[in-house]
């Protein structure tokens, strides 16, 4: 009798534990979600974040305020998302960089399983770009000059992750070309050295590279995707330029949350900013920007960071770690 009595109190409390969830989860969000981004403000990544989250939190019903925390090739900003309450009021905004950064360092977290995907918003070519006074104008000819001349070719790099640096330590693997690093501390101030000749080449992200394009001081030698980009088709994809088809690089932008998040909580934030990927607004100033929306499922998400995770461990596989 005691038994019986004692697994009524039990599931009893189960079932007042449920009732008290159920609201909870109705109710999300009572409080501002804080979006957590891995880069510093001004870049094309957090330009992205503040546009879809203006509009997402209209689908939400609550505010979604971008929080910097740049640093560390995103490391900082996942480890503190990873340690968070699993309550979908802290998320992550991360970029491919999240993938690679385990390759180099040894972070406090494990870069798929301490997470919820939440959803990849969308992605985008990486421009080559040289100065206008580097006398080469294809990827070939810039190649050959490296190769005759180790070590002379110089690349700016933002981080030893970042799909830029990637992006050139790939393009010494399948070529034999021996660049050299010069590390910046982002992506402008590599533009900064593209511009003054401090550096030969850099990966830059298309909307970055469309606007120094305007300026006339810097020439487009290839984009770092599988496919060309409509902003600008007759700049050949490095697969192209030579002749080595599986090349892929660019960048692509994602949320995730706290592993252990309620399923419930991920499909309405997954809901709400698919929504706003949707609207006339953001599209057109993506497309401006030369990104593709992508919105997918959180579990489509989670199969593209596990298969990062595996792709660029073996394209990078008994490559020195440079800048």
């Amino acid at each position: 009798m005691r038994s019986f009595t004692r697994l009524c109190s039990a599931l009893g409390a189960l079932a007042v534990l449920a009732a008290g969830a159920a609201p909870a989860l109705a109710d999300y969000p009572d409080r501002p979600i804080r979006l957590i981004v891995s880069m510093p403000p001004g870049g094309g990544a957090d330009f992205v974040a503040r546009l879809v989250a203006s509009k997402a939190q209209e689908k939400l019903g609550g505010k979604l305020v971008v929080e910097n925390r740049a640093g560390a090739d995103g490391m900082i900003a996942a480890a503190f998302v990873a340690n968070a309450a699993p309550d979908g009021y802290t998320l992550a905004w991360i970029t491919n960089s999240h993938v690679v950064s385990p390759l180099f360092h040894t972070p406090s977290y494990k870069p798929a399983d301490s997470f919820t995907p939440v959803i990849q918003v969308a992605s985008a070519p990486d421009v080559l770009l040289v100065p206008k006074t580097l006398p080469v104008d294809t990827l070939p000819a810039l190649i050959e000059m490296a190769k005759a001349k180790p070590h002379s070719i110089v690349y700016g790099s933002a981080g030893v992750s970042t799909p830029s640096s990637l992006e050139s330590q790939l393009l010494m693997k399948v070529t034999g070309a021996q660049l050299e690093a010069v590390p910046y501390k982002g992506g402008s101030e590599a533009i900064l050295g593209l511009l003054n000749d401090s550096v030969n080449m850099y990966f830059a992200t298309i909307s970055t590279a469309l606007s120094t394009l305007k300026g006339g001081k810097v020439k487009a030698l290839a984009v770092s995707t599988l496919k060309r980009t409509s902003q600008l088709p007759d700049v050949p994809t490095v697969a192209e330029a030579i002749g080595y088809p599986s090349f892929e690089g660019g960048t692509w932008l994602g949320v995730l949350a706290p592993a252990g998040t309620p399923a419930a909580v991920v499909d309405k934030v997954n809901g709400a900013i698919a929504y706003a990927l949707q609207t006339t607004e953001v599209q057109q100033q993506l497309s401006a920007q030369g990104w593709t929306v992508i919105a997918s499922t959180p579990q489509v998400f989670d199969k593209v960071l596990r298969s990062d995770l595996d792709r660029w461990a073996e394209a990078l596989k008994d490559m020195p770690k440079t800048q």
